[in-house]
């Protein structure tokens, strides 16, 4: 270990012994750690379209827009976690996983507010990816 990692108090041999589990241990805990990784769903496609409500029984004249939204999404598949020390054991690991993703649809209806509203928020969640894209490349 480098001599800023480790407090001068913590006796030789205990640092040689971390050190040691450390490294042999590391591919393993990588590989678990990117097997647990969080996947959200992912939209595969959408389709709108706009209507107007014309009338209704009280009231004959009326032009109201609405957006009809629909939205096919996956889902990936779901992980099984295992420890380190269960996985280099077990050689069928990659086997309890589930290959294939399911997909769904979301439907809609969005007054013209509600979709402003919508938009405003989405503006808001795109500013602050980027900025903290932005703020990893520096």
């Amino acid at each position: 270990m480098t001599q800023e990692m480790v407090d001068q108090s913590v006796d030789e041999r205990l640092q040689q012994l971390l050190l040691s589990i450390f490294t042999s241990s590391l591919s393993s805990w990588r590989e678990a750690s990117r097997e647990s990784t969080v996947s959200l769903p992912t939209l595969e496609s959408f389709d709108w379209r706009v209507d107007l409500k014309t009338a209704n029984d009280s009231i004959s004249q009326m032009s109201i827009p609405s957006l009809l939204l629909h939205l096919q999404v996956s889902t990936p598949p779901s992980s099984s976690i295992q420890s380190p020390s269960s996985s280099s054991s077990s050689s069928s690991s990659s086997s309890n996983k589930s290959s294939s993703s399911s997909s769904s649809g979301v439907d809609m209806e969005l007054s013209q507010e509600a979709l402003e509203a919508m938009l405003e928020g989405l503006g808001r969640i795109k500013d602050q990816l980027t900025s903290v894209a932005d703020s990893n490349q520096t």
